[in-house]
């Protein structure tokens, strides 16, 4: 019986036997033989992928076995295999239980390829051919082909290196790339540099902060600011624009909505009657010079029409100074410009301003006194 090694499971397995007589002469393996194999001390026989070839190429008591050694055959690795002869003869003697031959599947070789019918180069000295390929597990992983085997040449290939693991003084290649520390070392230097940064980070805590007095361009465009801050002049503005607008009134600010719009109305009969002033009111028949047109006449002035012509031409020259003009409205209610201009111009009860009468010995009401009013009223015509 002869051993045939350790296998792959997946490995074909040929090998031969021959069988004699009791003279020793080669005779055939006769009685229909057949062949088992029975892995390491189990009863159970394999025959599945077992072919026995008996008198092979014709020659006497020469037989040959194949035997194709794969998981489908019910073959499996880490496992001792011997074969036996389970039927036939030599002869007139039978020969079952003899063993023929023995192999094992990936169970005894300490060293083994992980792709199949991989080998290991062994030169004439005994030395194994071995690839840097991983270490502990990890593959290697480089931006072009040779970098890491022409790293590891330029570190070790000097006629007398001093690289070791106590990391010993360094010279060649890699000292004169790092330079001579301008300290004690480099960690020493790499020291002060952190006692630097802290000091760097002392220096920009400050501009968050109390910002300190401002020099320069910067300074220079942005000015001084008249109160306490830019910031606070910006607040301030808001504030003021604000009041501007509670002071205007509701004008809806297009069109002829606006105060211009609402002025000439009340002076110009060709003006378009602005729609904020609501009511009945029309510049064509309700304005100062359509008005006049119906008969105002200073020979025949009604009391105080003189005086309401001088005030209408003084109001035209001052139109320019506006804002100097707006005075102290509150901006609440109808005590802004829109709703004074609304109570000259209509007569609707209930339109008439609070702060109109402040002060006054004579009440004005816009159901007597508006525009309207005194149009309604004509109490000048002259024919």
């Amino acid at each position: 019986m002869s051993d045939h090694g350790d296998l792959n499971i997946g490995d074909t397995l040929d090998f031969k036997f021959t069988t004699v007589d009791s003279t020793g002469a080669p005779t055939t393996l006769a009685g229909s033989p057949a062949l088992a194999a029975y892995p390491d001390n189990s009863t159970s026989e394999i025959t599945a992928g077992i072919t026995l070839t008996a008198d092979f190429d014709g020659v006497t008591g020469l037989n040959h076995v194949r035997i194709v050694a794969t998981s489908g055959n019910t073959y499996a690795s880490g496992k001792n295999y011997d074969v036996v002869i389970t039927a036939g003869s030599v002869g007139s003697q039978t020969v079952v239980g003899y063993v023929v031959g023995s192999f094992s599947i990936e169970k005894r070789s300490a060293l083994r390829p992980t792709t199949t019918g991989r080998t290991l180069n062994v030169d004439s000295g005994g030395v194994a051919d071995a690839s840097l390929a991983k270490i502990l597990g990890t593959a290697f992983s480089e931006g072009a082909a040779g970098r890491i085997a022409a790293a590891f040449q330029a570190l070790l290939n000097i006629a007398s290196p001093v690289f070791t693991v106590a990391s010993v003084n360094q010279t060649g290649d890699s000292y004169a790339r790092l330079g001579a520390p301008a300290g004690a070392s480099i960690a020493a230097d790499l020291a002060e540099i952190e006692a630097e940064t802290d000091d760097i980070a002392t220096l920009t805590s400050r501009i968050p902060g109390t910002i300190q007095p401002q020099t320069g361009d910067s300074y220079a465009r942005l000015g001084a600011p008249a109160g306490a801050s830019v910031s606070a002049d910006i607040a301030a503005i808001k504030s003021d624009t604000g009041n501007l607008v509670n002071r205007l009134g509701a004008f809806t600010g297009s069109g002829v909505n606006t105060v211009l719009g609402f002025l000439k109305a009340i002076m110009s009969k060709t003006a378009s009657t602005p729609s904020d002033v609501g009511g009945t009111f029309d510049a064509s028949t309700d304005s100062l010079e359509a008005i006049e047109d119906i008969g105002v006449t200073s020979s025949g002035d009604s009391p105080g029409v003189t005086t309401l012509l001088t005030e209408v031409a003084s109001l035209q020259t001052d139109t320019t100074a506006l804002l100097d003009r707006l005075g102290p409205f509150n901006g609440t209610g109808i005590n802004h410009v829109f709703g004074w201009l609304r109570a000259i111009m209509r007569k609707d009860p209930g339109l008439t301003p609070t702060a109109v009468n402040v002060g006054a010995t004579e009440p004005y009401d816009n159901t007597t006194d508006s525009l309207q009013a005194l149009e309604d009223d004509q109490p000048f015509i002259v024919t």
